[in-house]
């Protein structure tokens, strides 16, 4: 897995065994298919990555970027700012950079939990703040929102960057090994594999690079 070359010191020459590789394996394949999970978001998630292409209007050569959003109410988002005022600041800051870059790609994956289980949905809903922030979202911001059925895995491997406020998706994807952005405070920021937002300048320069490195 690409984040070993990160573990802290005394873990750096610590060798999983054969099981554990595959009991690792196994348990984040689990996760990317929705079981085990306490709640069943998707249903039957779709993983074709063609299909997806098709149903979003994303060219094969194309390689957008992913921002994943937390649920407004989310335990996660207490004392979770850093550089920006809010999440719903964050979002904002990323569609408007997107709109002065159309050659760019944006996919804005709202979190199926806003609305499923319908018992917990969210009285606080991103979708509702899009709407009223951007009546007429850029063309090449593309929004997928807490209905659907695509599955959040295969867009993370379609993309190249992975941005986040303080979503666990974003630790999956370092896994994965893409380059993520890190705006809030999570348990996994300050870990050395990926990109931690301290101010918004920062934020725009790594946009702008469009393809930053991993961290070194």
């Amino acid at each position: 897995f690409p984040m070993q070359k990160y573990l802290p010191g005394e873990y750096a020459s610590y060798q999983l065994t054969d099981a554990q590789n595959r009991d690792l394996g196994d348990y984040l394949k689990t996760r990317s298919l929705g079981k085990e999970c306490v709640f069943d978001y998707w249903g039957k998630p779709i993983f074709d990555h063609a299909k997806i292409r098709t149903e979003l209007g994303i060219p094969n050569d194309a390689s957008p970027d992913i921002l994943f959003t937390n649920l407004q109410w989310d335990s996660a988002m207490i004392d979770c700012d850093v550089a920006f005022e809010s999440q719903l600041d964050w979002i904002a800051t990323t569609v408007n950079f997107y709109a002065r870059h159309p050659d760019r790609t944006l996919l804005l994956r709202i979190h199926p939990a806003e609305i499923n289980p319908p018992f917990l949905a969210s009285q606080e809903k991103i979708e509702d703040f899009l709407r009223s922030r951007f009546p007429n979202l850029p063309p090449n911001v593309l929004c997928i929102p807490p209905t659907s059925t695509i599955s959040s895995y295969p867009l993370t491997e379609m993309s190249t960057l992975s941005l986040v406020y303080a979503s666990t998706a974003g630790l999956e994807a370092a896994i994965m090994g893409k380059t993520t952005l890190v705006s809030g405070k999570t348990h996994y920021r300050d870990m050395g594999f990926t990109h931690d937002i301290e101010t918004k300048e920062q934020y725009l320069r790594l946009l702008e690079a469009a393809q930053p490195p991993l961290p070194t």
